[in-house]
Parts: C-alpha cells; sequence; structure tokens
C-alpha cells in the first residue's frame, strides 16, 4: 500500500486500509486508533505485514 497511497492524506488511507484489513484477517476488527498509526506509516511510506493470525 506504501507505493500507492505514499505521501496521500492519512484520510484517504484509512478507509482503504480498514477494508484490507477485513479481508485479509477474514473479517477481523481494528481499533480506530491502531487504524490511524498504520495509515500515517502508509502515508509516510512505510509498510507492515498483515497475516490472519498476526501483525509483523
Amino acid at each position: 500500500m506504501a507505493q500507492e497511497f505514499g505521501s496521500r492524506p492519512v484520510e484517504e488511507v484509512k478507509p482503504v486500509l480498514q477494508q484490507r484489513w477485513r479481508r485479509t484477517t477474514d473479517g477481523g476488527s481494528i481499533t480506530d486508533p491502531e487504524l490511524t498509526q498504520y495509515a500515517e506509516r502508509i502515508a509516510a511510506g512505510g509498510s507492515f505485514n498483515i497475516t490472519a493470525d498476526k501483525l509483523s
């Protein structure tokens, strides 16, 4: 997502990240503060991996 959403506003990244989070974690939820934290990382060009059982 960093290549696609790097330098984009966090509020633009959040809904896409939330959708992809649900799909990747089989419907798992994420709190708004966590969502914001990861969206900020993506917007800054960073990355992380989501798997069904853990975040790395």
